[in-house]
């Protein structure tokens, strides 16, 4: 099928298409039938009019609408077979939501009126039951209508690609004040992963117009997220209504805002199993080292105070409380930076009967939720659901989680921590009832229940086709290089992204990034191409930049030392010098850019000009070990051996030594004759070097030895002379 849908929608080739579509169906009898076999018919009978209407010779001005409409037809109709082949050939999740809807094959007005229904009767019921009756005929309202609402939800997954009247009627329906905002939001996710499995693009207006003109912060956030996450893969000319549609909202200041923010937030979700590893191995076990509870085969027990304790060491519990208060800012500063914190601890609480439940995953929390029946009844006159629900930290799946988990562990909760339940304070730090309502907070919520889905559901292989945090099979994790988003109206919010994954080594992406930039030659864009060539070792590619920049801003500073870096790895080092005495010239107080400079003289064969510089500088700077390393180096160049090997001793007596150290201190005893000394170095070297690089202890230094040619051939020592104590060191280091 993805072959067909390629020559659809990107080589736009209505008898190509029709051709492959006639052998589809007759490869696949048992599931091309009825009316998605007819329709194939009519498509192809329409073409051939129009062919038959050309070849006669006749004229006419709207045959190219025409053959659009067509191909449209042609697209549609391949996506219902797609969806036929999903709830009729070995995918479980979609073959039971096609059995699920059920009795949900009613009227669309049925629908609206038992959803107005549910919410008069709840209405009527109130919340204060006076009797055993009340609270069963309450309990019997929520089981119907959660059964109701998972049979929308299937329905709404399975459904075909809709038509007008079904976009307005639930575009009608989603923004009606008479029904249940809780199901308001459900049912876009419903139409969010029917739009991902297909794209379609009544479904996608629909989600647009709901961002638009909804009221409910939550909902308008749901409503974006399916937007995005639904897009189809290209700009085709064949959705030229959804093209002006994503034009539309790229005008608005606050939506380019809001996308942006959306784009890091599905970055941070992405990154959730570095930050649980963080979390694990280096947060948790200062918490937990200073907590005041044990686990006991019997549940969990208070640690009573030890007074022996108080006597021997009386600070203990204060530096303990500052340990404990250190780990959770560092927990805080990683949540308020966008990270998941949670997603390590719920990720094993999803085995719960609930979470068999395809819509469960996207029902946003509430109390009444027939799966919480157990634990309201165990936790009656507890203000635990009512605090997890208004201000529990967590995404709506983790909220149910944590609900259920407590039916198997209040028992053997002790008192005082079942008397904590019932204080808002039991979450953590709390979040500002303000910042719960905010656009960024209930988006990150739901990008979370959405991540969890997608990573944790049982039966999460039928929906990996359409995994939007998988980048490896699904581009609409990286939305912002969609071609529908090359747009000059981005290219602030494009740029502000560059610089976080270039931060973030993410050079893939920022590639991407930057083809969708359609040529873009705005200098701070191509600054940013320069410094991710300079990461990825294009160095000359690098330079040229660099040098662009310069062109439009001759005084930039970085443009400057780029090119001064960039030609150093080159080797030009004619161009480094010129680059690095300018820039010490403007920034005389710039040690790096002397130090630089230096190098660059060294390497251009005016080492006794750089020694000078670093005998000033290390004058100046006495206690810098740079400078000294810098002048060391510059003194081998020199033949000032005896000089060198001082600094060199000093160096390695650091508790903190660099590599090179050794492998610079191994060739000053080298030079000076003193072999055995400089094996020694080098075995140290290759030791550290290798443990780091994972490379062959050989070739090590082999590496280095070409690299330092030059300065080997100052002194006599030949290619023999190399090999030999590559051996040497070979042996010492194995032994």
């Amino acid at each position: 099928m993805n072959k067909i849908r390629n020559v659809i929608i990107e080589s736009e080739n209505l008898g190509e298409a029709l051709r492959l579509m006639r052998d589809y169906a007759d490869g696949h009898s048992d599931l091309i039938t009825g009316n998605l076999l007819s329709r194939l018919t009519d498509i192809a009978g329409d073409y051939g009019l129009m062919r038959d209407f050309m070849q006669r010779g006749y004229h006419d001005h709207q045959r190219e609408q025409l053959y659009r409409r067509l191909l449209r037809k042609a697209y549609n109709l391949l996506s219902d077979w797609h969806l036929r082949t999903l709830t009729k050939n070995g995918n479980v999740s979609y073959q039971e939501a096609a059995r699920s809807q059920g009795e949900l094959l009613i009227p669309q007005e049925a629908i609206r009126q038992r959803l107005e229904s549910y919410v008069q009767e709840q209405a009527l019921q109130g919340l204060d039951l006076n009797s055993d009756d009340d609270e069963h005929a309450s309990n019997n309202l929520f089981d119907d209508h959660q059964r109701m609402m998972n049979r929308l939800f299937c329905a709404i997954l399975v459904s075909p690609q809709w038509h007008q009247s079904d976009e307005t009627f639930y575009s009608d329906l989603l923004l009606s004040p008479t029904i249940d905002i809780l199901d308001a939001r459900l049912l876009v996710s419903a139409v969010t992963l029917s739009a991902m499995t297909e794209f379609d693009s009544h479904k996608a207006s629909l989600l647009a117009t709901i961002y638009h003109q909804t009221s409910d912060e939550a909902l308008r956030q749901r409503a974006l997220v399916g937007l995005v996450f639904s897009m189809p893969a290209n700009s085709s000319n064949l959705f030229p209504e959804y093209k002006l549609l994503i034009d539309e909202m790229l005008a608005d200041e606050q939506t380019r805002r809001e996308l942006l923010e959306l784009q890091l937030q599905v970055f941070y979700c992405t990154n959730a199993d570095n930050d649980n590893l963080l979390i694990r191995e280096d947060i948790m076990p200062s918490i937990l080292k200073n907590q005041r509870f044990r686990l006991t085969r019997d549940g969990i027990e208070e640690i009573e105070d030890d007074p022996l304790e108080d006597i021997l060491h009386p600070d203990a519990e204060d530096k303990a409380m500052e340990e404990l208060e250190a780990s959770i800012r560092r927990m805080m500063d990683l949540q308020q930076r966008g990270a998941d914190i949670y997603f390590g601890g719920f990720s094993q609480m999803k085995r719960f009967t609930f979470f068999y439940t395809l819509s469960n995953w996207f029902t946003p929390f509430y109390v009444q939720h027939p799966a919480l029946n157990k634990v309201v009844e165990k936790l009656r006159g507890s203000l635990f659901l009512q605090n997890l629900l208004e201000s529990g930290p967590f995404c709506d799946s983790d909220k149910y989680s944590f609900a259920l988990a407590m039916t198997s562990v209040l028992e053997r909760l002790p008192e005082s921590m079942r008397d904590m339940l019932n204080q808002q304070e039991a979450f953590g730090p709390l979040t500002d009832k303000s910042e719960q309502k905010s656009a960024s907070y209930l988006r990150r919520m739901y990008l979370q229940d959405l991540y969890r889905f997608f990573r944790l559901y049982s039966q999460k292989n039928d929906f990996a086709f359409c995994n939007p945090f998988d980048y490896d099979t699904n581009s609409k994790r990286f939305f912002f290089a969609n071609p529908l988003f090359e747009s000059e109206q981005l290219a602030e919010q494009k740029l502000k992204l560059g610089k976080f994954l270039l931060s973030r080594k993410k050079h893939e992406l920022l590639s991407l990034l930057f083809d969708s930039m359609n040529g873009s030659e705005s200098p701070d864009f191509i600054m940013l191409k320069a410094l991710s060539d300079m990461q990825l070792g294009a160095y000359e590619d690098a330079r040229q930049r660099f040098q662009q920049v310069l062109l439009f801003s001759p005084s930039n500073e970085r443009a400057m030392k780029g090119v001064a870096q960039s030609s150093f790895n080159v080797g030009d080092y004619s161009t480094a010098v010129k680059c690095y005495e300018q820039l010490r010239d403007e920034h005389p107080g710039n040690i790096s850019y002397a130090l630089n400079l230096s190098l660059a003289y060294i390497n251009h064969g005016q080492a006794s000009e750089a020694v000078r510089i670093l005998y000033e500088l290390h004058y100046e700077n006495p206690e810098s070990n740079n400078i000294r390393r810098v002048l060391a180096w510059g003194l081998l160049w020199v033949g000032n051996l005896e000089q060198a090997e001082r600094f060199y001793q000093h160096l390695l007596a650091l508790d903190k030594t660099d590599d090179t150290d050794f492998l610079n201190a191994g060739y000053c005893q080298w030079f000076l004759g003193h072999v055995p000394e400089a094996t020694m170095l080098f075995s140290q070297f290759v030791g550290e070097k290798g443990a780091k690089a994972g490379k062959q202890l050989t070739a090590i230094l082999a590496d280095e030895f070409r690299s330092d040619a030059a300065l080997l051939e100052e002194y006599k020592i030949n290619d023999v002379d190399q090999k030999i104590m590559i051996d040497i060191v070979l042996e010492m280091v194995t032994l």
